[in-house]
């Protein structure tokens, strides 16, 4: 498991890049039985109980904290939209409260400044066909502006 891959890191002195504590596609199989509005606290836990393990690794030095957030088809780059999945339809404040947890609980064990927190996303640079323009990145770039200005720290 990771444990086993970041003990492999450290033992060869290698920076290890986690990904990912909020993936629109994926979640524990316990979390689905689970009303929507039960799983942001989930999540929170989820990323606690992560943090935990690994923050003091020295070798952990960033993190996906969340991965595929935006729709695929943005038809506003100036006003994202995110995607639904199993999260349900993404709040924009679980992803800012993804972000002020990991970055917390950083800060908390003395290495906010040693880990970087990164939003991922794939396609990001895909032309849009009918357009000619990177509507995706320009929607991930509003996107990230609107998340600085709430405070959430992204690197």
């Amino acid at each position: 498991g990771c444990r086993e891959i970041m003990d492999l890191a450290n033992d060869h002195q290698l920076k290890f890049r986690h990904h990912t504590f909020v993936w629109h596609t994926s979640m524990a199989g316990w979390m689905l039985n689970k009303p929507v509005s039960q799983r942001q606290d989930m999540m929170l836990k989820h990323i606690e109980a992560n943090m935990d393990e690994f923050v003091n690794d020295a070798f952990f030095w960033c993190i996906d904290v969340v991965n595929e957030v935006l729709n695929d088809v943005q038809n506003d780059p100036t006003s994202p939209k995110l995607r639904s999945g199993y999260w349900g339809d993404i709040p924009s404040d679980w992803v800012a409260a993804a972000f002020k947890k990991t970055h917390e609980m950083a800060v908390a064990a003395g290495r906010g400044d040693k880990i970087r927190l990164f939003i991922n996303d794939y396609s990001i640079n895909s032309i849009d066909t009918c357009c000619g323009i990177y509507k995706k990145a320009n929607a991930m770039y509003h996107y990230a502006q609107q998340l600085l200005n709430k405070g959430v720290v992204l690197h």
